[in-house]
């Protein structure tokens, strides 16, 4: 059986390098020197906790606040401070925020504010006007990006503030990252390919991407190559995707084998088998 090494992988030109500022993925226990403040005195604020069986995203650690638990409805006023970050050496034309976060699915309606300050007090936090404020519609993980572009040349702290929700469940916010954002940088995440199937049979390699950069993307480039050839095509996206976005995209050179053979593929992290030989099955 002749086995080959498939490649995935997306080409993109005028690729530059995104500069980091702050990143916090609470995978370490406790706080994290960030500040909790129980503002409602109800004795329940945000906490670590692991949420990796909603999402692998979220790792070991993640923060969250409750608006349910333990039987009881609660309506949380729970603010969560960083520590200073410094943009005051930024040269850089744009600064965003970029989180994760995650609400119950059957009871998504947590709210939240996203307030950026000079002062760590409470009631300074909470006196000035939020930079993003959400009802959350739809649960699950999900990601949020936010423009900081007029807060460079300050130090700063970011707060999250969960309020003005009742019986809700909870509100998860993780993977914390303050960067200048690349125009051009585009993720391959995941890629999708039916893992066996019938000799001369069309086969679809779909693949999962994640706008990291400045600039919405128009079309996407994507390339695979089975050790003998490679397969580029220009995929035409029907809307824009914007940063942060994710989409699945369908290559359209289909995969297609006339003898039995088996195939491992690999790229950006992602590895496995495809076979073709005389049934097939779904994966």
């Amino acid at each position: 059986m002749k086995k080959i090494l498939f490649f995935v992988g997306i080409l993109i030109s005028g690729i530059h390098f995104s500069q980091t500022y702050y990143s916090q993925d609470f995978n370490t226990a406790g706080l994290n020197n960030w500040v909790s403040t129980d503002i409602d005195g109800d004795g329940k604020q945000w906490s670590n906790v692991n949420a990796s069986s909603l999402s692998s995203n979220f790792g070991t650690g993640a923060l969250i606040s409750y608006s349910y638990l333990s039987g009881a409805a609660l309506s949380p006023n729970n603010l969560i401070t960083s520590p200073l970050i410094n943009l005051g050496s930024v040269s850089a034309s744009n600064v965003v925020l970029q989180y994760d976060i995650a609400t119950n699915t059957q009871y998504p309606a947590d709210k939240y504010s996203v307030y950026i300050t000079t002062s760590n007090a409470s009631g300074t936090i909470t006196a000035s006007t939020p930079v993003y404020t959400e009802t959350v519609s739809t649960g699950g993980f999900q990601s949020r990006s936010i423009d900081l572009t007029p807060f460079i040349g300050q130090q700063v702290y970011i707060s999250f503030r969960h309020y003005e929700c009742t019986d809700q469940l909870y509100l998860i916010v993780d993977n914390i990252q303050v960067k200048t954002l690349a125009a051009k940088d585009i993720t391959l995440k995941n890629i999708s390919l039916t893992e066996y199937g019938l000799i001369s049979t069309d086969y679809q390699l779909k693949a999962t991407v994640k706008n990291n950069g400045s600039e919405a993307i128009n079309n996407i480039t994507l390339n695979w190559n089975d050790g003998v050839a490679d397969h580029i095509s220009t995929i035409p996206l029907a809307s824009p995707l914007n940063t942060s976005q994710e989409i699945t995209i369908t290559h359209p050179v289909a995969i297609n084998y006339s003898s039995v053979a088996e195939k491992k593929y690999g790229g950006n992290n992602y590895s496995g088998k495809w076979r073709c030989g005389h049934n097939t099955r779904g994966q």
